[in-house]
């Protein structure tokens, strides 16, 4: 049998997270450019990270946003902190990783990662709402506004993260800046739930707005100057195989 809320949550985590990774992350990855900026099979165990972190993040998301529709003000507070604590250490330890910390691509990993939480807290988020006992058109709007913010809210607190690349204007960047983000984007998801359908639609889609604002300023500055490996191009003496790297391209 299959259960329709969590076959909903699913599909529209999975068309949300894959639409991000194919227009956003694929624009440094097409295939007609001899090497890539990252190494695909580590971006994809990034994304599998995210989701794995995203398990218990989901279950701290579903109780903020019972907290909020309780109006209990002490428990969200703590519990907006724990949602963006654990997912701002999460980036820091995969960042100074061996394993992802040992290229150039640290940025592209980190989003990956973050692609992968909102994943698993949209599909939490929408299977929460579908599996109520009262679904109408206003709710369901809600959750789905509710939903591409979570998606924006995490990927503009993970580039907001990251600190500025050399040579770029950028000014600041850090786990505290991001972390600020991700409290008050998370903060504005869960108004919906206290103050009602409307309300929480323009609150959400201010979130998802505001976040995608500061997604798109940083995505050029930081993610277009990662260096690219070293390739046959670079070293005349054959010694580096770009294909043997892990960022090698094919005609595929």
């Amino acid at each position: 049998m299959v259960y329709t809320p969590l076959a909903t949550g699913a599909t529209a985590a999975a068309l949300l997270i894959g639409a991000y990774l194919y227009f956003e992350i694929g624009a440094f990855a097409e295939p007609q450019v001899p090497r890539t900026l990252f190494n695909e099979r580590k971006l994809g165990w990034a994304l599998i990270a995210g989701l794995a972190v995203g398990s218990p993040l989901s279950v701290v998301l579903l109780v903020l946003f019972d907290s909020f529709a309780g109006g209990y003000v002490v428990s969200v507070v703590f519990e907006l902190a724990v949602l963006v604590a654990l997912a701002e250490l999460a980036q820091w330890l995969l960042l100074r990783s061996v394993y992802f910390g040992s290229d150039h691509s640290g940025p592209f990993y980190a989003l990956a990662l973050r692609a992968g939480m909102a994943g698993i807290l949209i599909l939490a988020a929408v299977t929460r709402y579908f599996g109520g006992l009262s679904v109408d058109a206003a709710g369901a709007a809600l959750v789905l506004t509710q939903a591409v913010a979570i998606l924006a809210v995490q990927v503009a607190s993970g580039i907001l993260s990251l600190p500025a690349s050399s040579g770029s204007r950028r000014v600041g960047g850090s786990p505290l800046s991001g972390g600020l983000l991700g409290g008050f984007g998370f903060f504005l998801l869960g108004l919906g739930l206290y103050f009602g359908s409307e309300f929480g639609i323009a609150a959400a889609a201010l979130a998802a707005v505001g976040s995608f604002y500061v997604y798109r300023r940083l995505r050029r500055p930081t993610l277009g100057r990662v260096r690219p490996p070293p390739g046959p191009d670079d070293d005349p003496s054959g010694a580096v195989d770009a294909a043997k790297s892990g960022f090698g391209r094919t005609d595929r």
